[in-house]
């Protein structure tokens, strides 16, 4: 009985540990990559990426044991899908890494369509409280730079 009671202390740390890794590290991000073709890669943070993939079977492992195991009452029911939708907002929020060239911007993601902005196409670029900017194009195409990526200040 008091193995359980570790084993939901040390998920519990564990669960801090995870947060901290994804994004307890504000302005602490790693360096933007110049890449062999000259162009600046912003990628996510090294910490904050391995961070997201250890969190997202860790929370869809356990939406699975407490969608398939317990079913003793309705919370158990509710905290799997709470935990499941976790899971799901982890993998498809991953930030797209953003490379400039010489042509223009392009953010590219894991499971979404790549944006592309050429340099004359720019019409805005703002910068918010929450340590993103975000350009916009002509025909209204947005590439965000979030604080989960590299170096904020080199890309304004």
């Amino acid at each position: 009985m008091a193995w359980k009671h570790i084993f939901g202390f040390a998920e519990f740390l564990f669960g801090i540990l995870l947060a901290w890794m994804i994004i307890g590290r504000e302005g602490k991000r790693g360096p933007a990559r110049v890449r062999k073709d000259a162009a600046i890669e912003f990628g996510q943070d090294r910490i904050a990426f391995w961070g997201r993939l250890i969190a997202i079977p860790t929370f869809a492992w356990s939406a699975g044991k407490a969608l398939l195991q317990h079913h003793a009452h309705p919370w158990d029911f509710l905290s799997g899908a709470v935990l499941a939708l976790i899971a799901l907002f982890f993998l498809f929020t991953f930030p797209g890494t953003i490379v400039v060239t010489d042509y223009g911007l392009e953010q590219t993601y894991w499971f979404w369509k790549s944006r592309r902005i050429r340099w004359h196409d720019i019409v805005e670029i703002e910068a918010n409280a929450f340590s993103s900017i975000k350009i916009t194009g002509t025909d209204g195409t947005k590439v965000t730079h979030t604080s989960l990526l590299t170096e904020a200040p080199l890309l304004a």
